[in-house]
């Protein structure tokens, strides 16, 4: 997969593989299918991997004893990139999750043509909630072994060992989407169409909030895709080192949300980005809230971008965050305990104790969390696991937006 990538259930995918699978008679016994994400970066070699043969192969090989299979997500989450296939057709597998004209404002909210892949998966329900999970699956039916497989596969997800999806859910599903196809998408008071003006909304403000802050934190994808993807710049490069929770957004703009360490799947940001840069140095930020949360997200980093003592009230300059980070980083160089609450009084003795001390919880917390990612999760980073130990271990903080 070209990275940064979203994540599946490797292990799942595999279990399913297991239970459909025909081995060659040369294969070693007992055999076990396992799945292991790679990363690729555009201007990089394609990875190799050993065959069963023995023979080292790239994703683009059409040897029917290639290891490689490929997935692709249009548009990318949460990159917005449209991705360049690289593998033969027969061993692509893609991903409809945001096959929808909202997400496609960088190219005037229409669709552009779609990879050919041998099967989709897709969502229902992206057109109106980021938490609820329904979906479908289209595959091609020319290949009669391949649709063999699929029917296999679809008959093991469906059947009552793994859980029957209720009717009700299911006519519900049909009936929340007949509900939002009343009007043809094109129709500005459709649902789709109303949902344009919204995506159009939050991007516009979000851009405009964080133009002025390029010397930092620039937006790589305007207007493309689901989420922002954010890129650091000049002296912010790698102070969000070992940090799951984005610290710039955390105590800079009392919001949360994630880096995207995980996403990379092997692959070097430096490679692509240019030397310095790691996995830490970007960040995303999903769009799926109320238009009025972007709206203060923009407000707090146009307040902080323009002008450098300016801060958020109870939280750091972009100058103070830099420099905290600098003598965390040192400290963890240096392999010490790192005093939070010293680095913090010192970047800036302006903060009351009680906001200090709120910004240390909020880095114990951030710190538990990375390390429960990282106990848990790596190096498959599944969404489940993600999701699982990414929860907060405390009570929320009012005065912090949560968009991770």
């Amino acid at each position: 997969m070209e990275a940064p990538a979203y994540g599946y259930d490797w292990d799942y995918s595999a279990k399913l593989a297991m239970g459909i699978a025909t081995f060659d008679p040369s294969c070693t016994t007992p055999t076990t299918i396992t799945i292991e994400p790679v990363g690729w970066l555009p201007g990089t070699d394609l990875p190799e991997k050993m065959g069963f043969d023995g023979v080292p192969y790239t994703p683009d090989s059409t040897s029917t004893n290639s290891p490689w299979m490929e997935s692709l997500v249009f548009p990318e989450n949460p990159s917005g990139v449209i991705k360049t296939p690289q593998g033969p057709v027969e061993r692509r597998i893609c991903d409809a999750c945001y096959i929808y004209p909202m997400f496609f404002g960088m190219n005037n909210w229409e669709i552009p043509e779609a990879p050919e892949c041998m099967a989709w998966a897709g969502s229902v329900t992206k057109l109106y909630s980021a938490s609820v999970r329904a979906g479908y699956v289209i595959y091609k039916n020319d290949d009669p072994d391949w649709v063999a497989l699929m029917e296999a596969a679809s008959g093991a997800v469906r059947s009552m060992a793994d859980g029957l999806m209720s009717e009700w859910t299911w006519w519900g599903q049909i009936q929340i989407l007949d509900q939002l196809m009343t009007k043809p998408y094109t129709d500005p008071t459709s649902w789709i169409g109303a949902y344009i003006t919204i995506m159009e909304e939050k991007w516009t403000t979000l851009i405009n909030g964080f133009s002025g802050c390029g010397d930092y934190i620039e937006i790589t994808n305007p207007s493309a895709g689901a989420y922002v993807w954010f890129m650091l710049k000049g002296d912010a490069v790698g102070m969000e080192e070992g940090d799951w929770l984005s610290s710039f957004f955390g105590e800079v703009l009392g919001v949360k949300t994630t880096t995207y360490s995980w996403g990379f799947r092997g692959a070097n940001p430096a490679d692509y980005y240019g030397a310095g840069y790691s996995v830490y140095d970007f960040v995303r930020l999903q769009l799926f809230r109320d238009v009025n949360v972007y709206h203060e997200v923009a407000r707090r980093a146009a307040l902080v971008c323009a002008d450098p003592l300016a801060s958020v009230d109870g939280y750091l300059t972009i100058p103070e965050w830099l420099t905290t980070g600098r003598r965390r980083r040192r400290a963890l160089k240096e392999g010490g305990a790192v005093d939070h609450a010293a680095h913090l009084h010192a970047a800036a003795p302006r903060l009351s104790d009680n906001q200090v001390q709120r910004l240390v919880a909020k880095r114990a917390e951030a710190d538990a969390i990375g390390a429960a990612v990282e106990e848990h999760c790596a190096p498959m980073y599944t969404s489940t696991c993600l999701q699982k130990h990414s929860q907060p271990r405390s009570s929320a903080d009012k005065k912090t937006l949560q968009l991770a």
